[in-house]
C-alpha cells in the first residue's frame, strides 16, 4: 500500500471513530423532566361552550382575553417534589398578596392526568415548550395551554 493510501485509510477511520463516539445520548424526556423543567406561562383559555361568566348577559369563550395584565404575566414552575410555584411576575394585581404560592400538584391516571392543588386535569399534550390541558369549567369544558 502506498503512504498516500495509508494516510486516507487512517483519516477515514479516525472520522468514523470520533462520529460514532460523539453520538448524543438521545433518550426522550419523561413527562416529569418536562413539566419540571423551566417556567410556563398561560398563553390560551378558552371554554365550549362558551359561558356568561361575568353575568352581563354576553356569553365568552375567550377567556384569557378578559384577564387583566396583572394575570396574564404570572408564571407556574413545577417542581421535582410535588409542589408548584404560582410567581405574580412582574406586576401583581394585588400589591399586598404574596410574590409566590407554592400548591401541590401530582400526575394521576398513568400520567394521563395532573392534579394541580386538588383540581384534576386532562393532558393533551406536553412537550418541551407545550403544556395543553382541558379542566372542567363551570358548566363547560376549560382548554388551556402554557408556553415557555
Amino acid at each position: 500500500m502506498q503512504p498516500k493510501t495509508k494516510l486516507l485509510l487512517l483519516t477515514s477511520i479516525i472520522i468514523m471513530v470520533v462520529l460514532f463516539a460523539c453520538k448524543k445520548d438521545e433518550h426522550p424526556k419523561t413527562k416529569s423532566e418536562l413539566l419540571t423543567t423551566g417556567q410556563w406561562k398561560m398563553t390560551s383559555f378558552t371554554v365550549s361552550p362558551p359561558t356568561d361568566l361575568d353575568g352581563d348577559g354576553i356569553v365568552d369563550s375567550d377567556i384569557f382575553s378578559t384577564y387583566d395584565a396583572c394575570l396574564k404575566d404570572d408564571y407556574y414552575v413545577f417542581k421535582n417534589n410535588g409542589t408548584m410555584d404560582i410567581n405574580e411576575g412582574p406586576t401583581k394585581c394585588n400589591p399586598s398578596d404574596p410574590q409566590v404560592e407554592a400548591v401541590n400538584w401530582a400526575f394521576v391516571n398513568g400520567e394521563k392526568e395532573i392534579d394541580i392543588d386538588g383540581d384534576r386535569s386532562t393532558i393533551l399534550e406536553l412537550t418541551s415548550t407545550r403544556f395543553h390541558i382541558t379542566v372542567p369549567f363551570a358548566n363547560s369544558v376549560g382548554d388551556i395551554v402554557f408556553s415557555k
